[in-house]
């Protein structure tokens, strides 16, 4: 087994948060309609108001991520012609990927310190699958590309 955690804490850790927030940036401006906005803009005005918290943020929760994402991984690195990256393996499965993922979400969100943030991840928890799909396919490519270091 090759595990997620261990090589995604390591030297790489700050690399692969950095990528993932403009990841995240990338994704959230590509959000549309009345929640959309209502996203771009708090997360616009958290980053105002503290740069780097979306950067922050994703830093804290990689081991999570990880953890989610590990048995995807074996299957993948199991059977490495079932797709060509990870972030294809994990986008043909992308309804069972966001449930870990908010799964791991719904423990950090406990620990939040920003109001603004909390509060919007409760008014967006059920629709939080449907937010992270646009992400999932260039996160595993992210993952992978950090895991292969």
């Amino acid at each position: 087994m090759n595990d997620l955690r261990t090589q995604l804490t390591g030297p790489c850790r700050s690399r692969l948060a950095e990528e993932l927030a403009a990841l995240t940036t990338d994704t959230i401006a590509g959000y549309s309609g009345i929640t959309g906005t209502a996203i771009k803009a708090t997360i616009g005005s958290v980053e105002k108001a503290q740069p780097g918290t979306v950067k922050k943020g994703i830093n804290r929760m990689i081991p999570d991520m990880a953890d989610a994402l590990q048995g995807f991984w074996d299957s993948y690195r199991a059977n490495p012609t079932a797709a060509r990256s990870f972030g294809d393996y994990l986008g043909k499965r992308e309804d069972e990927v966001a449930a870990h993922l908010v799964a791991e979400a719904d423990k950090q969100s406990d620990q939040l310190d920003n109001a603004p943030l909390k509060a919007l991840y409760g008014r967006l928890r059920a629709k939080a699958p449907k937010y992270l799909r646009p992400a999932i396919g260039p996160m595993g490519d992210l993952v992978e590309k950090y895991a292969a270091q």
